[in-house]
């Protein structure tokens, strides 16, 4: 909300270009961009001690949102698929996953760090056979 309200304005066409995140243009940001912009943040993550699961995704993140958002609003399913940027009900279904069982907390893997919890959502990561789930 923060990065909505305060940095995003501060873009070129952040009032008319839909997409989250902006290059300095004022466009959206290419996929390999992201992926790249993400992996390099999970290795900075890793390398100062945070265990974050093995192949975490962007996709992972985005099934996260989409889970947080819906358990939150409940009704607001058609507002979520229009974030996402859906036109189908059913490509925004697949990117709700199920709570299952909690592997570990994100509490757990900062325990170096100040109690202070810094997210209050959850991070799914359904790339492995086993569909892991981190709290943040």
């Amino acid at each position: 909300m923060e990065y909505e309200r305060i940095v995003r304005p501060q873009f070129r066409n952040h009032s008319i270009e839909p997409s989250l995140f902006l290059t300095l243009k004022g466009t959206r940001l290419s996929y390999g961009t992201l992926r790249d912009g993400f992996t390099k943040l999970i290795e900075s993550a890793r390398k100062h001690g945070l265990h974050v699961p093995p192949r975490l995704t962007i996709h992972d993140l985005r099934a996260s949102f989409a889970t947080n958002y819906l358990e939150e609003n409940p009704d607001r399913f058609w507002r979520l698929m229009e974030l996402l940027g859906h036109t189908s009900p059913s490509s925004t279904c697949l990117y709700i996953r199920s709570r299952g069982e909690r592997v570990e907390t994100m509490k757990k893997a900062r325990a170096f760090q100040s109690g202070r919890p810094l997210f209050a959502t959850q991070i799914y990561n359904t790339t492995r056979s086993e569909e892991s789930r981190v709290e943040t």
